[in-house]
């Protein structure tokens, strides 16, 4: 699932679905998304990897806001997520969102 959650989370959520990486200061709308993943055993796929912001703000700020939300169990097959600067959204002269990629290698299943 790929969710605007318009909120920051940070490690100190203590939730295993969060990643590390690039943290930020939680905002309320970040512990929305902390508890949804903590309920659902999923796991952001982007906290944990260094993806680089997905929303630029007018004024220039640049954040983590949305995220690619997938099991726990998928999760453990991630094995890259970035944001993906060749394709732009914008039909006007502002960026605001980016899109964000995940890459995840599945096993095989045997017969």
């Amino acid at each position: 699932m790929l969710t605007d959650a318009n909120g920051t989370v940070g490690p100190s959520e203590g939730i295993s679905g969060i990643g590390q990486c690039e943290p930020a200061k939680t905002t309320d709308n970040g512990r929305l998304l902390a508890a949804t993943l903590h309920e659902f055993q999923l796991a952001a796929t982007n906290t944990f990897y260094q993806a680089g912001p997905t929303f630029a703000h007018a004024k220039g700020n640049k954040r983590r806001i949305d995220y690619v939300v997938v099991s726990e169990r998928l999760h453990k097959c991630a094995s890259n997520c970035y944001v993906d600067n060749r394709i732009v959204l914008n039909t006007c002269d502002k960026d605001d969102h980016y899109v964000i990629t995940a890459e995840y290698v599945l096993p095989l299943l045997k017969n």
